[in-house]
C-alpha cells in the first residue's frame, strides 16, 4: 500500500500536466517520457508485477479466484492501464496532444479508482485469508522481486523521479500573483 501513495503522487502530476497540455497544446516531452517510464518501470514493472506474480498467486492458493471476482477485475484493469500507457506513448510519438491528454486522463482515473478498490476491498479480503506466515513469505518474495529489479536503488530512483514530476507539473501552474495580474 505504501507504493500506492507514490503512484498516486505521480498520477497527481500527470493530471496537472494533462490539464496544462489540454489548455496550451504544448507537450513537455521530457515530462511525458519520464511519466511513461515511471508507469512502465515502477507502477507496472515493479508494483503490478509483484501483485500479479506474488500476491494474487497466493490469494489463489488460499481460495480467492484469479478468473473471477476482485482479483480478475484488478488484473483486467492492469491490462487497461497498459493500453492507456501505450496510447500515451503513441500520442507523444505522433505529436497528438489531444490523444495524449485523453489517454493520460483515462489512466489517471483508472489507477485512482483501481488503488481505492485494492486498498478498500481486495487487500482487506486478502487479509482474511492470509496467515501470518503467508504474509512473512509474501514480504520475502516481494523483497526478492525488488532485488531482481535493482532493489532500493531503483525504488529511490523512482521516488526522486516522482518528486521531479511534481516539481515540473507545479511549475506550469500560475502563481496567485500571476492570476491576479491576468
Amino acid at each position: 500500500m505504501d507504493e500506492h501513495e507514490l503512484i498516486l503522487e505521480a498520477i497527481g502530476s500527470i493530471e496537472i500536466m494533462a490539464e496544462h497540455t489540454s489548455k496550451t497544446g504544448e507537450m513537455d516531452e521530457s515530462f511525458w517520457r519520464d511519466s511513461i517510464d515511471f508507469i512502465r518501470s515502477f507502477a507496472d514493472g515493479m508494483h503490478h508485477a509483484k501483485e500479479e506474480d506474488q500476491l494474487f498467486e497466493m490469494y489463489a492458493q488460499r481460495g480467492i479466484g484469479l478468473d473471477y471476482g476482485p482479483v480478475a477485475v484488478m488484473m483486467n484493469e492492469h491490462e487497461i492501464g497498459r493500453n492507456c500507457v501505450a496510447r500515451m506513448e503513441g500520442a507523444l510519438e505522433s505529436e497528438a496532444p489531444e490523444e495524449l491528454v485523453r489517454a493520460a486522463r483515462e489512466y489517471s482515473e483508472l489507477l485512482t479508482l483501481h488503488i481505492a478498490k485494492e486498498n478498500q476491498i481486495l487487500f482487506p479480503l486478502g487479509e482474511g485469508v492470509l496467515s501470518d506466515s503467508d504474509e512473512t513469505e509474501l514480504n520475502e518474495r516481494f523483497d526478492e522481486a525488488e532485488l531482481k529489479l535493482g532493489g532500493q536503488q531503483t525504488i529511490h530512483h523512482y521516488q526522486n523521479l516522482t518528486s521531479s514530476l511534481a516539481e515540473r507539473a507545479a511549475a506550469t501552474q500560475p502563481t496567485h500573483r500571476q492570476e491576479v495580474i491576468e
